[in-house]
């Protein structure tokens, strides 16, 4: 072993010993190549593999042909001509020690290259993934900020990928942390927000110059190509809403309520001082998708987080209504019902005892009248709790408001059931009145 590490000896620099260094860096750059290739097909589905290629692919390739210059270079400086110029230049026909040591440090940066890149990005699965989250999300603010349409596009395209097919906990965690920050600088970006150049100093006058000498313009300048509000409305519904329902493995109740807290966050975040509705909606729709899928998978504590975001995100209740009543009939989660009724009850207070209510006011109503009607088709306690809420609203429970409801239901909703339950409660209702009187 000493001469190995002997610089001088003769017979450092033979055809064996150049030989085994060639060997070992082919050797290694197979394995780096190889292990990577090994994780992929093992640990990631196809999808999200195509994902990783297409981002990280060019990485590879560099470590690759960076691999295959250095193998080609540790044959050349086995050359003799090189060998006989290397002792010409030192005067000693025994000592040829300077090819040897860039021998060595040719094998040394192809192993600490190699170990380098595979830490860095092979770590373990879940590395892989927050690897990914990371790069498409830096990627997309970027492509934003450049109003990069086509890119930015197949940005999104790689985060709805991301959504259904990483695996719930803590990857999903960090993926939804990363679609966060995309929607905070989305919220928070400003067309006129420029970087600082000499150029832009020094083209200043001249544009000046330029509107000074123009003529004026009726036209208004055009609108960016990335709209904030209809690009956001794209983030929630293929990206966020996704990440709630769909993954290679079922969604864990944490990474349900991770999502409700996104939706409503973006909901407060991109509609205040502002008045999109159409968003409103479109967060509203995610909620109650995001609600019935927990429904399936029957997680009754993300079901009624869901209800409670609903009520918060819009004053129009449909998408409530839905989720409660599909909780109770289909799950026959009791809680759910009773938190939609709550939320209701305190839009209700708001009403005056008026004959001209708005179509939304009216539609509260309704709303409130079909959950406690189904439950009025419950016997025992759930049917008294149902008859004490109607004394709540009194005022409001006219015979023709019964009517309205229950044809509402059948009409406009398709609920048929609930449109009955709505008549039978208002026979009750109203018989319970006349025993009274």
């Amino acid at each position: 072993m000493t001469p190995m590490f002997l610089f001088f000896n003769g017979g450092w620099l033979n055809e064996e010993w150049l030989s085994t260094a060639a060997a070992i860096a082919i050797t290694f750059i197979v394995f780096v190549i190889g292990v990577p290739f090994f994780i992929l097909q093992t640990f990631l589905a196809g999808n999200l593999r195509d994902v990783y290629q297409a981002r990280t692919g060019k990485n590879g390739f560099r470590f690759l042909i960076c691999g295959i210059f250095v193998t080609i270079l540790i044959f050349l400086l086995g050359n003799p001509a090189l060998v006989r110029a290397e002792m010409h230049y030192l005067g000693n026909t025994e000592d040829h020690w300077i090819l040897s040591v860039v021998v060595i440090i040719l094998l040394a940066f192809i192993l600490v290259m190699g170990i380098v890149y595979l830490s860095k990005n092979f770590r373990s699965a879940h590395s892989i993934e927050d690897n990914l989250s990371k790069l498409v999300v830096k990627a997309a603010i970027e492509h934003y900020r450049a109003e990069d349409t086509k890119q930015f596009s197949r940005d999104i395209e790689h985060l709805s990928i991301l959504a259904a097919e990483i695996r719930s906990g803590a990857p999903k965690k960090y993926f939804l942390e990363q679609i966060e920050i995309l929607i905070e600088k989305i919220t928070s970006h400003t067309a006129s927000t420029q970087k600082f150049s000499w150029g832009t100093v020094f083209s200043a006058p001249l544009r000046f110059a330029k509107q000074l000498l123009a003529r004026p313009k009726a036209e208004q300048a055009p609108p960016p190509k990335l709209e904030r509000y209809s690009t956001l409305k794209r983030i929630l519904q293929e990206v966020v809403a996704t990440s709630g329902k769909n993954g290679p493995d079922k969604v864990s109740s944490e990474n349900r309520k991770q999502v409700l807290d996104l939706l409503i966050y973006t909901y407060h975040k991109a509609l205040k001082n502002t008045d999109h509705s159409y968003l409103s909606v479109t967060i509203s729709h995610c909620i109650k998708e995001v609600g019935l899928a927990a429904l399936k998978h029957e997680d009754a504590p993300a079901v009624t987080d869901a209800i409670e975001k609903l009520a918060d995100s819009s004053n129009r209740y449909q998408n409530l209504y839905i989720l409660a009543n599909a909780a109770f009939f289909e799950k026959k989660y009791v809680k759910p019902i009773i938190t939609a009724l709550r939320k209701l009850e305190t839009a209700l207070r708001r009403l005056e005892p008026t004959d001209a209510m708005s179509k939304e006011k009216q539609e509260t109503l309704y709303y409130w009248l079909g959950l406690l009607a189904n439950l009025h088709t419950k016997p025992g306690s759930t049917r008294t709790y149902a008859v004490r809420q109607l004394t709540k609203f009194e005022t409001l429970l006219k015979e023709e408001t019964f009517n309205q409801a229950s044809e509402y239901f059948a009409d406009t909703m398709g609920y048929f059931d609930t449109a009955d339950s709505v008549r039978a409660l208002k026979n009750g209702w109203f018989s319970i009145g006349e025993q009274n009187r």
